[in-house]
């Protein structure tokens, strides 16, 4: 069996039973200041204040936390929210004071550059203090943290920005209502990853399932290409090796060959369609080709394996030149 440790990127849609989620609270937690308005951390607010939340026409605070997920490293999951809430520590009227959160990788140390961090944007909220004193967040950040997980991060790190001006001090609340709920994923299609090559004709091929891999089912778990170029010859390959991704794989190509040999390749179908359009598109039951083949490669597959598949398709006018979707991973149920 192989594990995976790859740079993907894409929505996840994982077939899993249900399981119980994990919960994990901040390691971190401080509160960076920029006081020249730079857009860079200048210093560190002190204890109690390493939740501090402030923005002035002078200066800006902004609290951050990081959560300790190395225990989930290679790991894919179903679900992750994030919850807590912020705190008045200023009640004067001043308006709504609006927030964005946002995750980054973080590296389990409070830092100045944490301020300035790269990071993806996951949500955002208000409230408007002195008739709210508080107010609760939550969010669904599975795909942000999977993203961060895949690209090797350990720690992922929440940054709150105060996005309304003036907006008064703030906290944002510590490890006893700060927390993030992850449920890990069993078995079933992944994200998909690589970069699709684009035809002569514009056509950028990409690769989806449907259904549940399985190691004893006969069928009922069906690979897809969409987008592909019209009327032409294509099929689905797949191998147990995604590492690193190789520029110009066959012929004079824009495409990447992200699925490694030693590969089955799938049958051989017509794109259908019309030549010319990208309107062409082909499937196959990957559970179905594997039982009617038991030498293929791979076969008998086990539950808990990691798959990757990827189409390649001839691209008009030379006969020579062919193309690659992007690629898709799945773990095969049991």
């Amino acid at each position: 069996m192989l594990t995976r440790i790859a740079p993907f990127v894409g929505a996840l849609a994982l077939v899993s039973s249900t399981l119980a989620a994990q919960t994990f609270v901040p390691s971190v937690a401080v509160s960076v200041r920029d006081t020249d308005l730079d857009g860079l951390g200048d210093g560190f607010n002190a204890a109690p204040f390493n939740g501090l939340l402030r923005q002035t026409s002078t200066l800006e605070e902004r609290a951050i936390q990081e959560f300790d997920l190395g225990s989930l490293a290679g790991a894919w999951i179903q679900s992750a929210t994030l919850e807590g809430a912020i705190f008045v520590n200023n009640s004067f009227d001043v308006g709504p004071r609006n927030f964005d959160f946002s995750l980054y990788a973080g590296n389990g140390v409070g830092e100045l550059g944490d301020f300035q961090s790269v990071s993806t944007f996951v949500g955002s909220g208000s409230y408007h203090p002195p008739t709210q004193s508080s107010f609760q967040y939550s969010f669904d950040v599975t795909s942000a943290v999977q993203a961060l997980l895949a690209g090797g991060a350990q720690h992922v790190g929440l940054k709150v920005d105060c996005t309304s001006v003036p907006n008064f001090p703030n906290v944002l609340g510590d490890a006893s209502v700060s927390h993030l709920d992850i449920v890990l994923a069993t078995c079933g299609a992944g994200p998909s990853f690589c970069t699709a090559g684009t035809s002569s004709n514009g056509c950028a091929a990409s690769i989806s399932a449907s259904g549940t891999p399985s190691a004893s089912a006969g069928s009922g778990f069906t690979l897809s290409v969409t987008n592909v170029e019209g009327a032409k010859q294509g099929l689905i390959f797949y191998g147990l090796n995604n590492t690193g991704f190789t520029p110009q794989a066959w012929g004079p190509s824009t495409s990447f060959l992200c699925v490694k040999p030693p590969t089955q390749r799938m049958s051989t179908l017509n794109s259908g369609g019309t030549a010319g359009q990208c309107d062409g598109a082909f499937a196959l039951d990957w559970n179905a080709f594997v039982a009617a083949q038991p030498g293929a490669f791979g076969a008998p597959f086990a539950g808990g394996e990691h798959v990757f598949a990827q189409a390649w398709y001839r691209d008009p006018p030379s006969p020579k030149t062919t193309h690659l979707s992007d690629a898709l991973e799945f773990v095969v149920c049991p």
